[in-house]
C-alpha cells in the first residue's frame, strides 16, 4: 500500500515487456543514468540490461514467469556500464483473457529533498530540480511564433485552466509542459507524466484513477496518477490515442475534481493542473473521430501550437548551437561549428524537427576530430550514413506525396488516414498477419497497432 513516504516520488518511466520478457516499450526519462537509449532497449530482457538481476530478482521477469504482480518494490539496478540506479516500481500484469500477454512496470525516482532513501547510499539520487529544471531559456528560438509562445508562458503559468499543446512529433511539446510547470506556483510539486500510447487500454483507467486491492483477481492497490500529481501537474501525452470510453471518464474527473479508484466505494478530491498534448493540429483533432468534442473543448481552454521547424528555419542554427553547448558542457570540451557547417544547419530542411537537429549534432560531436566541426565533417560523417539517405529521401517523398494529395481531392485528414491504412495493411501482409512483428516494423507498440486495426476495420 502506498503511504506518505511516497509523496516525493516522481513518475519517471514506464517499461512494457511481452510474454517472453522482452522489452516492447521503454520511456526512460533520465537517459544519462543508462547505457542505452530507450529504442535500443527494445527486444532485450531485463537481465540483459542489468547485470545484478535474473529471472528470480527482476520484478518484470517474476511477473511474466510466475504471474505475480508487485507494488512499491525498491531495487538498486546495476547497468552493464557500471552505473547504479535506485528506483521504486509497481509491476502489473498484462493479460489477454486468462493468458499472460506481458507486464508493465511504472518506475518512481525519489525527490532527494523530500525523501532520502538512505543516508550515504551509493545509489544515484534524482531530485525534482535536477529532473525538472527546464525554464523559458531552454525553449530555443527567436522566430515570431516562438517569441509569442514564450510571452504566453508567463501569462498562463499560474492559471489552473487545462492546457492543450499541439504540434508535430519532435517539436518540443513535453519540454514546453515542463517549462509551464516550472514557471508557475506548483513548480515544487509533482510533475507526473503519462503517455497514453504506451499503456494498454485495459490498464489505463486504473493507472489514472487508481485501483483498490481485491477489486479483481490479483489486483494490487494503487493511488492512480491524479492523486500522485495532487497540487502539481499531470501531463498526458498523445491524448488522441486514449480510448473514447476513458476520455468520457477523464472528462468527468476533470470537471468534478474527484476520482474513484476501480473497485472502490470512496471518492478522492484532487487539485491538479492538466496539460495534454497531441501530434495533430486543432482542426484535425476536431474533425477526427479519435477524440470526443466535449473532451477536446474541456482540455483546450488554453491552447498552444508549436510550429514545425520548417516554418521557423531561422531557429535551426540556434537549436544546433544550443545542443552543441550541452554536449560541450557534459564532455568538458570546446567544439564549435565552422561557417560552412552553420550554413548547412540554417539552410537544410529538418523534417524531424528539433529531434532531428539534436541527433545530427550528437552524431557530429562524438564522431568529429578536433575542436572545429566543419562541412567536411558533415560530408564524412552524416552523408555516409543512413541518416543522410533518409533525409534526402524524405525531402523527395514530401514533394511526391504533396502532388498526390492535390490530385486526390481529399481533405488532409482523409488523405493521411488512407495512407496510414495502406501502410498498416502492408505491414500486416508482410508479416503474415502477426501484430507483434508488424508493430516492430512500424516501430509502434502492438497496443497502438491493434487500435489502428480497429479504427480502419482491417
Amino acid at each position: 500500500m502506498m503511504t506518505t513516504r511516497y509523496r516525493g516520488k516522481i513518475v519517471n518511466d514506464i517499461m512494457l515487456v511481452d510474454e517472453e520478457g522482452k522489452v516492447e516499450y521503454s520511456n526512460v526519462k533520465i537517459p544519462e543514468f543508462f547505457d542505452l537509449k530507450p529504442e535500443e532497449m527494445i527486444g532485450q530482457t531485463v537481465p540483459e540490461l542489468y547485470e545484478n538481476l535474473d529471472n528470480e530478482t527482476s520484478t518484470l521477469e517474476v511477473a511474466v514467469i510466475q504471474g505475480k504482480e508487485t507494488l512499491g518494490i525498491t531495487q538498486e539496478l546495476h547497468t552493464r556500464g557500471g552505473k547504479r540506479v535506485k528506483q521504486t516500481s509497481d509491476t502489473l500484469l498484462i493479460k489477454d483473457g486468462d493468458k499472460i500477454a506481458g507486464a508493465m512496470e511504472i518506475t518512481y525516482y525519489y525527490d532527494e529533498k523530500k525523501d532520502v532513501l538512505r543516508e550515504n547510499d551509493p545509489g544515484i539520487y534524482c531530485n525534482l530540480d535536477d529532473l525538472r529544471g527546464y525554464t523559458v531559456d531552454d525553449i530555443v528560438g527567436e522566430s515570431p511564433k516562438m517569441l509569442l509562445i514564450k510571452t504566453k508562458i508567463a501569462k498562463i503559468a499560474d492559471l489552473s485552466a487545462p492546457i492543450l499543446i499541439t504540434g508535430e512529433t519532435g517539436t518540443g511539446k513535453e519540454l514546453l509542459a515542463h517549462v509551464i510547470h516550472n514557471a508557475g506556483r506548483c513548480k515544487t510539486k509533482p510533475f507526473v507524466y503519462l503517455n497514453c500510447n504506451a499503456i494498454p487500454e485495459s490498464l489505463l483507467e486504473g493507472i489514472l484513477f487508481g485501483v483498490e486491492k481485491g477489486s479483481y483477481t490479483d489486483a494490487v492497490e494503487s493511488r492512480g496518477m491524479f492523486r500522485m500529481a495532487d497540487r502539481g501537474t499531470l501531463f498526458i501525452d498523445e491524448i488522441d490515442t486514449m480510448p473514447l470510453s476513458v476520455q468520457g471518464k477523464l472528462l468527468k474527473a476533470i470537471e468534478d475534481k474527484r476520482v474513484r479508484p476501480i473497485g472502490g466505494d470512496r471518492e478522492y478530491t484532487f487539485n491538479v493542473r492538466i496539460i495534454a498534448s497531441c501530434n495533430h493540429s486543432a482542426s484535425d483533432i476536431i474533425n477526427s473521430k479519435d477524440i470526443r468534442q466535449d473532451f477536446y473543448y474541456r482540455l483546450a481552454v488554453i491552447q498552444l501550437e508549436l510550429p514545425p521547424l520548417r516554418q521557423r528555419n531561422e531557429d535551426a542554427l540556434l537549436i544546433a548551437k544550443y545542443y552543441l553547448g550541452l554536449y560541450n558542457k557534459a564532455g568538458n570540451s570546446r567544439k564549435s561549428f565552422t561557417r560552412d557547417a552553420e550554413k548547412y544547419f540554417a539552410e537544410s530542411t529538418w523534417l524531424g524537427n528539433i529531434r532531428e537537429v539534436k541527433n545530427a549534432v550528437e552524431m557530429l560531436y562524438y564522431q568529429s576530430n578536433g575542436e572545429s566541426i566543419g562541412y567536411e565533417d558533415i560530408i564524412g560523417i552524416m552523408r555516409n550514413t543512413v541518416f543522410s539517405e533518409q533525409k534526402t529521401a524524405s525531402e523527395e517523398t514530401v514533394i511526391r506525396d504533396y502532388t498526390e494529395f492535390l490530385e486526390s481531392g481529399c481533405s488532409l485528414k482523409e488523405f493521411m488516414d488512407g495512407e496510414e491504412k495502406r501502410i498498416v495493411m502492408t505491414a500486416l501482409n508482410d508479416n503474415n498477419g502477426s501484430v507483434i512483428k508488424a508493430a516492430e516494423d512500424l516501430k509502434i507498440s502492438p497496443q497502438l497497432l491493434r487500435q489502428k486495426i480497429r479504427k480502419y476495420e482491417i
